[in-house]
């Protein structure tokens, strides 16, 4: 499934996660050298107001379980979590290396 993100946990439980049979919200702390961009900035658009998308390139650096909160559109809980990013550092690859990632991907 895809990941919606947000910068409004109200959006994220209430909007969001209502939508999905077994809903969980991660509240993501990012370092800062991790890039990301506001939707609604490259696509000028009001109802992107507080998505984000996030850098592929990054790992996790802890998880802490917090407390449920309630879906207010119906009965269900979310679980919640604290997640925080830090920038992936990855090797640099070799012209050997590329060469074989290219044929690989025709």
């Amino acid at each position: 499934r895809m990941l919606s993100s947000t910068e409004s946990e109200e959006d994220a439980i209430n909007v969001y996660s209502a939508m999905w049979n077994r809903p969980a919200c991660i509240n993501i702390v990012l370092e800062k050298s991790i890039p990301y961009i506001v939707l609604k900035e490259v696509l000028k658009e009001k109802k992107y107001k507080n998505e984000i998308i996030i850098s592929p390139f990054t790992k996790v650096k802890f998880i802490e379980e917090d407390k449920e909160k309630k879906i207010e559109r119906n009965s269900k809980a979310v679980k919640v979590y604290n997640v925080e990013l830090e920038k992936q550092h990855l090797d640099e690859l070799e012209e050997k290396e590329r060469t074989i990632q290219i044929l690989m991907s025709k």
